[in-house]
């Protein structure tokens, strides 16, 4: 059976090539793409939250809705902050969404980091100071005795 020539009916039907790459160009043209999406998302939560907080500190808190019968001089007198509290909350909500749709797009926009060790550190060996200064006069021996092998006292190594 011959290899590696062109054969009838070998390879991709005709016409599937780049039907792909034909909606994904669509999808881009419309500005519908997944990453733009969750970016947009990110910058709509983030400018809520900070236009919230801009509030906030220009206007004060808003005043919370109250209900049918509720007097208002007795929820005011219960808890004075209870407005500053729901609006912060409201903040970090936002914050909170805009944190969920950076984590979903970070995949397209960054790198994975390497595999760490079993221990989860950087793989390298820490080596105390006071070791690795033995070692340096070590060395230091050996190049001053032009590299001859010197024998070392353990005792004044230490």
């Amino acid at each position: 059976m011959p290899r590696g020539c062109a054969r009838p009916g070998a390879g991709r039907p005709a016409g599937s090539h780049g039907e792909t790459a034909k909606i994904i160009q669509q999808a881009a043209e419309d500005g519908v793409l997944p990453l733009k999406i969750m970016l947009d998302n990110v910058r709509f939560y983030t400018k809520k939250a900070d236009a919230l907080i801009a509030r906030l500190m220009t206007e004060g808190a808003p005043a919370l809705p109250r209900g049918p019968g509720e007097a208002g001089d007795t929820d005011e007198a219960a808890d004075p902050n209870a407005a500053v509290i729901e609006a912060i909350g409201q903040v970090l909500g936002l914050r909170k969404l805009a944190g969920q749709e950076a984590e979903r797009a970070a995949p397209y926009c960054h790198p994975r980091m390497g595999v760490l060790g079993e221990e989860g550190g950087t793989g390298e060996i820490e080596v105390p100071l006071a070791e690795r200064l033995k070692e340096y006069t070590r060395r230091d021996r050996i190049e001053a005795a032009d590299g001859k092998v010197i024998k070392l006292n353990p005792e004044s190594d230490q």
